[in-house]
């Protein structure tokens, strides 16, 4: 009997032995047979199995256990898709979608960016974002055609009046309406020079203000500079007094820093005093530049 055990030899020799078998109804039994020594001689053999079907119940729970786990994967799996489809695909798609109409519409039929503003990620700062260079991108449009409206309306006038007098040339007969004729066109040529040149000017500057970042502009540092400029320069004869005053209401320390164009906000500040200097009174004139 013993003879007939595998195991049960190999334990005899001293050497550890297990095998599994496998029952008539397929089921698995495992035997593991340990020699009992002592001085290294072979007293007895230690024999342990199982009972046919263990092996079997074991494997099927654990089979059920992966089961219900990938199981329960698959479904989060789906919640999660569903909730990502909601919350950014389609958020995504209706924003692209938003995109291809305002490429394909026109500034007179603005089109609207969803709004989700009101979430705090990157879809919600992704549609600010829209939202914002969509505006800006109707108003430049807009501008585009107020300027183009402009420029015609005053190309118009002196084409006008230099038509009139070439046509009205060749029927003058003295010298001195010839003459006048003449200074007429010279005079409309001038001013159309003059309008092409300041077209030029606003075309270049509109492209250097859209390559260029803004810096923070300090406008009390740069106003008060100017009026400095402004007041050991005189125009004409006349003598203006100039004062700066700034207004701290409630922040002693307040700075007024701005986003923009040193450079462009000097200009323009420096025109308006010029401008200012050009209407006040001959005496006693006075410029005041009031900061708030």
């Amino acid at each position: 009997m013993v003879r007939s055990i595998p195991e049960v030899m190999n334990a005899l020799t001293g050497v550890r032995g297990a095998v599994v078998r496998v029952t008539e109804k397929g089921e698995l039994i495992v035997s593991v047979a340990v020699p009992v020594q002592r001085f290294r001689a072979v007293l007895g053999v230690l024999l342990l199995s199982t009972q046919a079907g263990d092996i079997d119940k074991i494997v099927h729970a654990e089979r059920l256990a992966i089961i219900r786990v990938f199981g329960v994967a698959a479904l989060v799996n789906v919640i999660l898709s569903l909730l990502l489809s909601s919350t950014i695909a389609n958020p995504l798609r209706r924003l692209s979608a938003a995109a291809i109409r305002v490429r394909r519409g026109g500034a007179k039929e603005r089109e609207e960016i969803p709004d989700f503003s009101s979430r705090q990620d990157e879809i919600g700062n992704l549609s600010v974002a829209l939202r914002e260079m969509t505006t800006a991108l109707y108003d430049r449009i807009a501008a585009i055609e107020n300027f183009a409206a402009d420029v015609s309306h005053e190309l118009k006038n002196p084409l006008t009046s230099l038509r009139s007098a070439v046509e009205t040339l060749p029927l003058a007969r003295t010298d001195d309406s010839k003459k006048r004729l003449m200074d007429v066109i010279q005079h409309d040529v001038r001013r159309l020079d003059r309008l092409i040149s300041d077209i030029s000017d606003a075309s270049r500057l509109d492209a250097e203000l859209a390559r260029s970042d803004a810096k923070a502009v300090d406008l009390e540092k740069l106003l008060a500079g100017l009026i400095d400029i402004s007041r050991q320069i005189r125009s004409g004869k006349k003598i203006v007094e100039l004062s700066f005053v700034v207004e701290r209401k409630d922040n002693p320390k307040a700075r007024f820093d701005v986003g923009g164009y040193e450079l462009r906000i000097g200009q323009i500040i420096t025109n308006l005093i010029e401008n200012a200097r050009s209407f006040v009174p001959d005496q006693g004139g006075r410029i005041v530049l009031r900061l708030t």
